[in-house]
């Protein structure tokens, strides 16, 4: 058999024959990633894109990704800045394209696993091999595999020689692969094609064709459709392997479907017969869980299960046979037609809905009348459960049994049935009928001409091969010009025999014949709230989705189903739309529910769409958390999908996936942003450089900023909106309207002062002060004016702040601008000194420096220390309570830890703050004092006192050597106190690492690491030295030296605590600015 590597649908391969119990998790196995940083796809990935790759396949150059936008903001070049947004983006595609590449190594090695362990267990026999080869050749597919789609419904487990034939060839086919990578990196073999870097036509050349393997030598067409089929394998394909394209125990909630789906019977009958005796259930319920339940066991292939839903039903029963024997008919009028389906019948629901060959028009009340019955029981068929669904009959196709036509039988007579004649024969005369596979009565002789061909039609498809049929025919009498009735009575059962004959039957639910029942299921399980089941529904078989159906399952949050409907392409909606009859003509045909006409239109779904349902149907807190996890998906929408979730007030789930559509971000969406003034999205869109910041010059967006200056509406808007302009490219008249709309702040006339109208006048007081500033700066004609400016808004400025209550002064000095920098900060760095009022920013001061939540602690120290606080108190016991060892020890034991606050915050700390100082004084004073005895240690041993009595310079020798073994044992004490430093450096990066206050990395940290390394390679040094190093003049004068700027820099080092004390850090000081400067 043929395999395709990328066949997985993120099951790992797991085969549908498999018990509950043995059903892999959902995602892959985890492998190594060494194993696959070896995997021709992965080599050829990495070596088209020159990035070097460690043994666990991180990249190595990964910190150039995090480029610092904020120093890039800087540049005011505009090309400079495209380049650089161009460098980042083709960085994520390429570091995306190697993680899908990746994954696509994976499925081979899930693929490899998987054979090894089916080689091991049992297999089927070669019989039922070859007879489901035999199968597939009846099909009038034209090929003995199913080629299904990827990720769209499981494998089936392959047995016998099939498995040993494909073991082989993959082993060949990839041994193959290797060496023709290594040769030729621009070869792929088509069963292992990457889907990152498509086939080319020049592969198939006569060059090309020479280089292929043996064992893959086919003909020219072969490889072109090859080709085709793989061109269209992308990324989008590589994300169906993250969906719901399979279906596992624990997503099914219902508990009699979660009995169907795992074959329970016992379980499902009382689960059955509780619901029936229940007063309050209604026997709609019964049949609509039945239904659904008969259908999750033939897709799980439970034999049981679905035998005992299938009996339980008659108009289920009839559903089934009549969707078999239409796909039975397709079969053989495909056959007679010639048309050959090349991917089998599982293939068939990626045709387009639209193939005349297939589908008939028609509406699902008519595809219910074939069915039979009353219109209650149609409606059942159509819609089993429509408590969510305003309309009865929302489906419109199965063109395939269109050549039916629907015929009331109960309630209506002979007249009825002639008048519909002619309505039909008027409508063929309106308007052009499709395409037929033959005349409507040969259809209806060769598929239900009696209930005997019925079941020799199923004894022919559903047989072990030995003639006898594993159905009974229903009995019923059968009018060639009427239809079976649903409230015919069915004397025998229908009943599954083997696996097999469900597998059959699920593979007519996989072609287009069945798309009305696939339709119907879904929205059977959708009214069940089996979000999870639909999506399967529609990841593995076809169906056609109406508007009514799309806004039901938006409305219920059924988000899987949709996410399903994205990525396997099934976004064609049919929607309905009613006109209104024209009085003076006579309509051709009447619908006798609502007496409208309906015009069948089909439309493509868009996330475009999704969002803008999504907006209308919830509130927005909840629409924002909903539009976040749409956003996720990453599907291409159809328009400016960042314009439409700001114009929707979304302004910040388009901030937080903005980055991710760069092709978005032209000058007419900048300019919409300013004109509609999207305050929150243009704020982060700039400083993260979004848009190119040479929009910013456009002479429309200038021009309205100046304009919305002189009118004072929203000043504050525009002003940070300048935060990004360069006035230097603005024309003269512009720059005269700017110094004219900053006067009119300072303007006498109340009515006419802009900052009335301001919710922070301090804020822009700060900016239009910075702003004049840069424009004295850069124009000597604007000097004079903007000085006078800059004097009168600093007096105003003064005034409004000591005029402000304390209740504003936080809300005021606390709100940032485009910058992010807060009003004190643009004070600050602007040198604003007469802003800086005392009596209200002390205020703002202390609460800053002592913090928000300060009055949540007490201030023990104990409550800064967990271990502290364990220790010092004691157990809480009850009375008449004993606690054993076990007790305290064990889980039972929980200390009331957790009702204490442990916030960092000075001004309650001060005690622990003083403790911490006061231990590191004093380790700092031990530290010194020993290496100054170490100093002194070596001055003593190594002086030449030691040496002066002799004149013999072997016992000079003697006499030094034994010196530098005694102080070897000082040296090892001074090496351990100097690695405490480093110590101390680990120490706070490890607290960096796993705390969101990080403690910088100061100037005293690295005069302790410096102090550290001069330490230690001096005692080393010393230490190691030899005796006649010593008794050289030159080597003993440099040992001086560097010891005595050892004994130095310890000393500075001990020093520097006296700068934190208040009282001694003022005179240090002035002493050192006094010797500094004089």
């Amino acid at each position: 058999m043929k395999h395709h590597s990328l066949a997985n649908d993120g099951g790992g391969g797991s085969s549908s024959n498999n018990t509950p119990a043995s059903t892999p998790k959902r995602g892959h196995q985890q492998y190594p990633s060494s194993q696959l940083t070896n995997h021709p796809m992965v080599v050829a990935a990495r070596s088209k894109r020159n990035i070097e790759y460690t043994a666990d396949g991180s990249d190595v150059d990964e910190k150039h990704e995090k480029v610092d936008r904020r120093q890039s903001r800087k540049k005011s070049d505009g090309q400079g800045m495209k380049a650089l947004r161009e460098q980042i983006n083709e960085r994520k595609r390429q570091q995306q394209e190697i993680e899908a590449a990746l994954r696509a190594a994976r499925l081979v090695e899930e693929e490899k696993q998987r054979l090894e362990k089916q080689k091991n267990g049992e297999g089927s026999s070669d019989d039922e091999d070859n007879e489901m080869e035999q199968y597939y050749e009846e099909d009038g597919a034209g090929s003995k595999t199913s080629k299904s789609s990827m990720a769209s419904h499981r494998k089936r487990p392959l047995s016998g020689n099939s498995k040993k034939v494909q073991e082989s060839t993959i082993n060949q086919v990839e041994k193959e692969n290797q060496n023709n990578l290594n040769q030729n990196p621009k070869f792929y073999n088509p069963q292992f094609i990457n889907p990152l870097f498509p086939l080319k036509t020049d592969d198939f050349s006569d060059s090309g064709m020479a280089n292929l393997p043996q064992a893959e030598k086919t003909s020219r067409s072969t490889l072109q459709e090859t080709l085709i089929q793989h061109q269209s394998i992308n990324l989008t394909n590589l994300r169906r392997l993250g969906s719901y394209a399979e279906l596992y125990e624990n997503d099914i909630t219902d508990p009699c479907l979660r009995a169907c789906y795992t074959g329970n019977l016992i379980e499902l009958k009382r689960l059955m017969n509780a619901m029936t005796t229940e007063i309050m259930t209604l026997d709609e319920d019964v049949k609509t869980k039945n239904r659904l339940g008969f259908y999750l066991a033939l897709m799980n292939q439970q034999v049981k299960t679905a035998n005992y839903c299938l009996n339980q039903d008659d108009n289920l029963k009839m559903v089934v046979i009549r969707v078999a024997q239409g796909y039975d008919q397709t079969n053989q009028t495909n056959s007679q037609l010639n048309i050959s389906n090349a991917g089998g019948p599982s293939m068939m629901h990626n045709k387009s809905l639209n193939d005349s060959t297939v589908f008939q028009g028609g509406n699902t009340r008519e595809m219910s009348g074939r069915f039979g019955g009353t219109n209650e029981q149609n409606r059942l068929l159509e819609m089993t459960g429509t408590k969510g669904f305003n309309r009865g009959a929302t489906i419109r196709n199965n063109r395939a049994a269109s050549d039916i036509k629907y015929q009331r039988r109960a309630s209506q007579g002979g007249n009825n049935v002639d008048d519909d004649s002619m309505t039909d024969r008027n409508q063929s005369k309106a308007r052009p009928s499709p395409p037929t596979f033959g005349s409507q009565n040969n259809s209806r002789k060769n598929n239900f001409s009696s209930p005997e061909k019925m079941a020799e039609n199923y004894q022919r498809k559903f047989s072990l091969g030995n003639g006898s049929s594993k159905y009974a025919a229903p009995q019923s009498q059968y009018n060639p010009n009427t239809y079976f009735d649903v409230n015919e009575h069915l004397d025998s059962e229908i009943n599954f025999r083997t696996p097999q004959d469900m597998g059959r039957m699920k593979h007519v639910l996989q072609s287009a014949c069945s798309v009305v029942f696939n339709t119907n299921m879904i929205k059977i399980a959708l009214n069940m709230k089996e979000d999870r089941v639909a999506a399967v529904i529609v990841a593995q078989c076809p169906v056609i989705i109406d508007e009514t159906t799309l806004n039901f399952s938006i409305q219920s949050q059924c988000f899987n189903f949709i996410h399903n409907l994205f990525i396997f392409e099934k976004t064609d909606v049919h929607v309905y739309q009613q006109d209104p009859l024209p009085s003076s003509e006579t309509p051709t045909h009447v619908n006798n529910d609502n007496q409208q006409q309906e015009e069948l239109q089909i439309k493509q779904f868009t996330v475009d769409e999704l969002l803008l349902k999504i907006c209308d149907f919830f509130e927005k807190k909840e629409c924002e958390k909903i539009c976040y996890m749409i956003m996720r998906w990453k599907c291409d929408p159809r328009g400016n999908i960042l314009e439409l979730l700001c114009s929707r007030g979304m302004e910040r789930v388009a901030t937080h996936f903005m980055n991710m559509y760069p092709m978005l971000s032209d000058e007419e969406f900048f300019l919409s942003c300013i004109t509609e003034e999207r305050q929150l999205f243009l704020k982060n869109a700039l400083f993260d450089q979004f848009f190119d910041l040479d929009y910013m010059h456009n002479q429309r967006a200038l021009r309205w900023i100046v304009d919305r200056l002189l009118s004072g509406n929203n000043i504050l808007f525009a002003l940070n909106l300048l935060l990004y302009a360069n006035f230097r490219k603005w024309p003269h008249d512009l720059l005269k309207d700017f110094t004219k709309a900053a006067s009119l702040i300072i303007s006498n006339q109340l009515e006419r002062n802009i900052l009335l109208i301001s919710y922070n006048p301090i804020m822009a007081l700060g900016l239009t002060i910075q702003f004049l500033n840069r424009l004295k700066s850069d124009f000597n004609e604007f000097d004079m004016e903007c000085h006078k400016l800059v004097e009168k808004f600093q007096i105003l400025g003064h005034l409004i702040i000591e005029n402000m209550q304390f209740d504003h002064v936080e809300e005021i000095f606390m709100d940032r601008d485009f910058l992010d920098r807060t009003v004190l900060n643009i004070i600050t760095e602007n040198k604003i000194m007469p802003f800086i009022v005392i009596n209200k920013l002390h205020f703002l001061i202390n609460k800053i420096w002592d913090g928000k939540e300060s009055d949540l602690i007490d201030g023990k120290i104990q409550h800064f220390s967990l271990t502290k606080y364990l220790l010092n108190h004691e157990i809480k016991r009850l009375k008449g309570v004993k606690i054993s060892m076990k007790d305290i020890v064990g889980h039972n034991f929980k200390p009331n830890i957790h009702d204490y606050n442990f916030i960092f915050q000075l001004k309650f700390r001060m005690q622990s703050v003083l403790f911490i100082f006061q231990k590191d004084f004093v380790c700092a004073f031990l530290i010194v004092c020993m290496f100054q005895y170490i100093n002194y240690s070596y001055l003593n041993l190594f002086t030449e006192r030691r040496y002066k009595h002799t004149d013999v310079y072997a016992e000079r020798l003697e006499i030094i050597s034994k010196n530098l073994i005694e102080y070897k044992q000082y040296n090892f004490i001074g090496t351990i106190l100097s690695i405490s430093y480093f110590i101390n450096f680990i120490c706070r990066v490890v607290y960096n690492q796993h705390t969101k206050k990080k403690i910088p990395f100061d100037m005293w940290l690295y005069f302790d690491l410096l102090a550290g390394v001069i330490n230690i390679i001096a005692f080393n040094i010393v230490g190691g030295s030899s005796a006649e190093s010593i008794l050289s003049v030159q080597t003993k004068r440099a040992y001086d030296y560097y010891m005595i700027l050892v004994l130095m820099i310890s000393w500075l080092r001990f020093f520097s605590y006296f700068l934190v004390i208040s009282h001694v850090s003022k005179i240090t000081l002035t002493l050192f600015m006094i010797t500094t400067i004089y």
